[in-house]
């Protein structure tokens, strides 16, 4: 893994954000969506990635049928258009699969006409899920649906524009419930298939290292024959907060998964 630094030429920027979408698409960095930290977003902003010297940011005017403004939700760029599907949009959140052709700067809402035909339904609505393109097909995977994690592994035909399960082999492991996580295509190369579990290895010595490194710094001498006796290992820093009240946490994570705001009654905490 390796960082590079772009020097940005003075002008209009995007606003600083989290949870939002960003893919790379000939040669430039492609971002949509996200939180500000005020309100979730619909922008799309794009910065050249092959000089570093000379480069700027450009929003992109957007047309068509636009996704809600959502965060924490995936993207995926497959046969030259990106592909968002669900994520946190308060009230308005969907299960819907939106396209956004590159060349033409044109959002499209995956019609559902395939359900008429009787083929599988598109997976919940959901938010913290990944999704990767391979070859034709668009894999959906994990995430928060209502109140549930769901662990199926769903598979979106660009072609024929259907879903499907994908059942796992009989002796596969069993799939974990998950969200917020990230997911990634295989290397296929054997040599880079080596490269990766080398690196892997690597760093669990490493941080099997750094954790007796840690249990060392942190024995105390008994004294007796100058034996060392293990004690529990205590955090860096540690902060109490005294008298600290959950409401105006709770009423912000209403607002944000349901665009309502409902105040909790006296003296109730979040859960």
């Amino acid at each position: 893994m390796y960082l590079v630094v772009l020097h940005v030429l003075p002008g209009r920027l995007p606003v600083a954000r989290s949870a939002h979408g960003a893919t790379v698409y000939s040669d430039k960095l492609w971002i949509f969506a996200g939180y500000d930290g005020n309100a979730r977003l619909n922008d799309m902003w794009t910065i050249g990635l092959q000089d570093r010297e000379l480069t700027c940011w450009d929003e992109i005017e957007q047309s068509g049928e636009i996704p809600p403004s959502c965060c924490n939700f995936p993207v995926a760029v497959c046969k030259d258009k990106m592909f968002v599907f669900s994520g946190q949009s308060g009230a308005k959140i969907t299960n819907n699969l939106f396209q956004f052709e590159f060349k033409e700067k044109i959002w499209t809402r995956i019609p559902t006409e395939h359900l008429l035909r009787g083929s599988p339904p598109p997976p919940q609505r959901r938010y913290g899920h990944t999704m990767v393109a391979f070859d034709r097909h668009l894999y959906v995977f994990g995430g928060a649906a209502d109140n549930t994690l769901p662990n199926e592994l769903h598979c979106y035909d660009v072609d024929s524009q259907t879903w499907e399960v994908i059942q796992p082999s009989p002796d596969s492991e069993k799939e974990e419930r998950v969200r917020g996580h990230t997911a990634i295509v295989t290397a296929r190369c054997k040599w880079l298939k080596k490269k990766i579990i080398q690196a892997r290895e690597r760093l669990k010595q490493k941080s099997k290292q750094d954790i007796e490194d840690e249990g060392h710094a942190t024995c105390q001498k008994d004294g007796i024959g100058g034996n060392v006796k293990l004690c529990r290992l205590q955090p860096l820093l540690e902060v109490p907060i005294r008298e600290a009240e959950a409401q105006p946490f709770e009423v912000l994570m209403q607002f944000l998964y349901t665009d309502k705001i409902k105040y909790p009654r006296k003296g109730r905490t979040a859960g």
